[in-house]
């Protein structure tokens, strides 16, 4: 599924916007660099915590809706991220005080 959000996030995107996330911000607040550093843990901790599962079987099997449901609920959040950076052209991953624009 992240394969295919890279995707249509490339078809939808403007492309300042994909150029903004993609630079790096000299002016951003350290709390903010902190805690976007900090924001990968969970990130990390969620693979391998569904490595684990797949491997011990904590889950057992689940039904198919469920697993249905929660792609369709996964994709929408990607969505609504997309659709919020295509609406917002000074779209940025940090807190940034901007007097260029």
């Amino acid at each position: 599924m992240g394969i295919v959000g890279l995707v249509i996030n490339f078809f939808v995107l403007p492309v300042d916007v994909i150029a903004e996330r993609g630079r790096k911000k000299e002016d951003a607040k350290k709390w903010d660099k902190i805690l976007t550093s900090i924001n990968i843990i969970p990130t990390i901790m969620l693979y391998i915590c569904c490595g684990l599962d797949y491997r011990f079987n904590w889950t057992g099997n689940l039904p198919v809706i469920i697993n249905i449901t929660g792609l369709i609920v996964s994709f929408a959040g990607s969505m609504l991220f997309t659709w919020s950076m295509v609406s917002n052209k000074f779209f940025s991953t940090l807190v940034r005080l901007q007097n260029d624009r």
